[in-house]
C-alpha cells in the first residue's frame, strides 16, 4: 500500500511566510470556570499521522545528505503547522456546537466556559473530537485535559493572569505579564499582583473600591518614605555588575551598586516616576475588566482622602 502525504502548505509556497501555529484573539477580560484543553505532543503526533518526517523520503542524494534532509523536513514544517491549525479549528467548532464558548487559543490549546445552560462538559467535547478524527489520519494526535481556572484575566494573546484550580484550593499562574519583566521596580510587579487577585477574589465591580484604597495608601506610604527603597528601584545587570537603578526628583537616572548599598539614597526617588510605572504595569488589566483607569482611581481617593482608612 503507497503511503500518502495531504499538501496542507500554500499554493505558492516559496513566495510566503509560514503562518506558525494557530493563535485566537482571547475574548478579553475577568472569566469564571475556565477549562483548558490541549493536544498532547501536537507536532510530533502529526508527523507520525500525516507521514511527514524525514525518515521518509524516499531517495537521497549521497553527495549531500544533511541538506537533503533538513530541506526535505522545512518543506513539511508548513504542513505541520497547517495540519495543527486545522486540528484546533474543528475543536472550535465542535465547542461552539456543545454550547461552550471558546475564549482563547494558542498552536495546541483551547480555553472554553459553559454557555448559560449548557448541558455538556469537557470530556462530551473531547469525545466528540475523538470520534471524528478516528476517521482522519490524525487519530493520533489526542486532546486532553490540561487545567482549569476558577477565575482568569485575558489580556491579549499569550497574556494573562489566573487562579488555577488545585488540591489545596487554587494557585495564581501569571504569563506574560510585567510581573515577570525585570524592567519595573518590585513594588510594581507586586502590584499587579495584588490587582489580579482582588479581581479575581471579588469580581471587577467590587473590587474599584478595594483597589483605589491600595493604590492610594501605596501612594502616600511612598511620598512618606514607608516604602523599602529597594522595592522602589529597578533592578539591572549594567556592564557585568548588578545595580539598582531609579529617577530621582531631579530627573536624573540614578544606579548604585547592589553589592554597596547601605539603605541610603543619593537623592530621593521621583514619586512620580514610580506612579507612572505602575500605571503602565496595571493600565492593560484595568482596561480589559471595564474598570476605572489608573488615574481614576487615584483621583477617587484624593477627592476624599480626610476620609481614608487602611483596609490593606
Amino acid at each position: 500500500m503507497q503511503s500518502l502525504v495531504i499538501d496542507w502548505s500554500e499554493d505558492n509556497l516559496f513566495d510566503v511566510r509560514f503562518k506558525g501555529g494557530f493563535v485566537m484573539t482571547p475574548v478579553t477580560g475577568l472569566h469564571r470556570n475556565v477549562t483548558v484543553l490541549d493536544f498532547a505532543s501536537m507536532y510530533p503526533s502529526i508527523i507520525i499521522g500525516a507521514n511527514i518526517s524525514p525518515e521518509t523520503v524516499r531517495k537521497i542524494d549521497d553527495d549531500d545528505v544533511r541538506l537533503e534532509i533538513i530541506n526535505h523536513f522545512s518543506l513539511k514544517r508548513p504542513r505541520m503547522e497547517g495540519i495543527g491549525r486545522y486540528l484546533i479549528n474543528k475543536v472550535v467548532q465542535f465547542a461552539q456546537e456543545l454550547q461552550f464558548e471558546v475564549l482563547y487559543g494558542d498552536t495546541d490549546s483551547v480555553f472554553i466556559k459553559p454557555q448559560h445552560g449548557c448541558p455538556n462538559t469537557p470530556n462530551d467535547l473531547m469525545r466528540a473530537y475523538h470520534d471524528w478524527s478516528a476517521s482522519t489520519p490524525f487519530s493520533t494526535v489526542r486532546l486532553e485535559f490540561d487545567k482549569s481556572y476558577l477565575s482568569i484575566i485575558l489580556v491579549k494573546p499569550k497574556i494573562y493572569f489566573g487562579r488555577q484550580a488545585s488540591d489545596d484550593g487554587n494557585t495564581p499562574v501569571m504569563k506574560g505579564m510585567a510581573s515577570k519583566r525585570r524592567d519595573r521596580p518590585e513594588i510594581c510587579r507586586s502590584m499587579l499582583k495584588e490587582v489580579c487577585n482582588t479581581i479575581c477574589d471579588y469580581g471587577a465591580t467590587s473590587a474599584i473600591s478595594r483597589i483605589s484604597h491600595l493604590l492610594y495608601n501605596t501612594y502616600r506610604n511612598i511620598n512618606r518614605g514607608l516604602v523599602d527603597y529597594k522595592l522602589c528601584m529597578k533592578e539591572m545587570k549594567r556592564e557585568g555588575i548588578i545595580v539598582y537603578s531609579y529617577r530621582s526628583v531631579s530627573g536624573q537616572q540614578v544606579t548604585i551598586d547592589k553589592s554597596k548599598y547601605n539603605g541610603t539614597l543619593p537623592e530621593p526617588i521621583d514619586s512620580s516616576w514610580l506612579m507612572t510605572s505602575m500605571e503602565n504595569s496595571i493600565s492593560n488589566v484595568l482596561r480589559v475588566c471595564n474598570m476605572p483607569s489608573f488615574d481614576r482611581l487615584v483621583q477617587m481617593l484624593e477627592d476624599g482622602a480626610e476620609d481614608i482608612e487602611d483596609i490593606f
